[in-house]
């Protein structure tokens, strides 16, 4: 990655690229932007006097997703009970699988899109892949853009 330029990844979806501790463009995806960083300020009390500016979302998120001198994905427990839509979730029986939190059910991640929605049978403590400030922003009201593969069957 180039420092100081534009991040040259491209993910599945949004919840996809949030999973992995990015944030929406400020350039070319401005007004998404914007209401992250309404929501994301209201879901971890920021002071209402001054928004956030975008060095200091991507230092806390930065901080959220990389175990320092590991360069490994940092994760948390959440209990699932109170995880918002558009959380990424571990695999409880295979860490190497990934989740999409979606109206009540486990929407299966996958390179071409999300597979057939599984129950939201799980209770209790989860390993969550978004980072927690993220999921206060989720949480505070901001929806990302999923694939369509999320919509299929009326989920």
């Amino acid at each position: 990655m180039a420092p100081n330029r534009y991040t040259e990844l491209f993910f599945l979806d949004e919840a996809t690229a949030l999973a992995a501790g990015h944030r929406p463009c400020f350039e070319c995806r401005r007004h998404a932007f914007l209401a992250f960083r309404g929501a994301w300020a209201a879901g971890n009390s920021w002071a209402a006097e001054a928004p956030p500016r975008v060095a200091d979302i991507d230092s806390r998120l930065h901080a959220e997703r990389v175990v320092p001198r590991t360069r490994r994905k940092r994760t948390w427990l959440g209990h699932i009970d109170e995880l918002p839509d558009g959380t990424m979730i571990a695999g409880a029986d295979d860490p190497g699988t990934a989740f999409l939190l979606f109206r009540q059910h486990l929407l299966p991640w996958r390179f071409e899109g999300y597979g057939r929605p599984e129950p939201r049978a799980k209770k209790g403590n989860v390993t969550v892949l978004t980072p927690p400030s993220t999921v206060a922003a989720l949480a505070a009201g901001y929806a990302p853009v999923l694939h369509p593969s999320a919509h299929e069957d009326s989920r």
